[in-house]
């Protein structure tokens, strides 16, 4: 079994491109819930972000709030080995992350906030972060989620990711949110 941990960070904690991705946000919110979706221009996010980004839209369907994917970052095609542009994360080919993923994006869409949060594993040095993700609210309208982009900053190589993914595909996964 492969034991994932989704652990909350600070923004402080969180690598310098993601800082920046996130101070490129906030100057953009001002002083609103969130930014509008048609004001984000993906070129100034850090550049080598843009591969690992991903823009859900926010709706609801008949089993309640669901996500699907507007924007798929080709990085994450690579990793993952799927397309999911267009998709929600039902299809997300690793049922726990699946679950894992949505749950960020309800925290996300519920409380109007971004979210950073680190995934790793626990290795005999303590944990051992892989990826740092930072999941950032947009609103159409000025009172609800009506989009989120997360932007995602993978700290091994992409080969060794995808053999992970690999395996987590393999594997019985267990993801646990701290």
């Amino acid at each position: 079994m492969v034991n994932v941990r989704d652990v909350p960070i600070d923004y402080e904690d969180l690598p310098t491109d993601l800082r920046q991705a996130v101070d490129y946000w906030r100057g953009l919110k001002g002083d609103r819930i969130a930014p509008k979706w048609r004001e984000v221009d993906m070129l100034q996010l850090p550049l080598q972000l843009v591969p690992t980004t991903v823009v859900v839209d926010c709706f609801e369907d008949d089993k309640g709030p669901n996500f699907r994917y507007r924007f798929y970052g080709s990085g994450l095609r690579s990793v993952h080995n799927v397309e999911l542009t267009g998709k929600t994360p039902d299809d997300v080919p690793v049922s726990t992350l699946s679950r894992s993923i949505k749950d960020e994006f309800l925290r996300v869409e519920k409380n109007k906030i971004p979210l950073f949060s680190a995934y790793g594993t626990d290795t005999h040095n303590g944990f051992g972060a892989f990826l740092n993700v930072v999941r950032l609210p947009l609103s159409d309208d000025g009172a609800r989620v009506t989009n989120i982009l997360a932007v995602i900053s993978y700290r091994q190589h992409d080969m060794a990711l995808a053999d992970m993914f690999d395996l987590m595909r393999a594997n019985d996964v267990m993801i646990t949110p701290v």
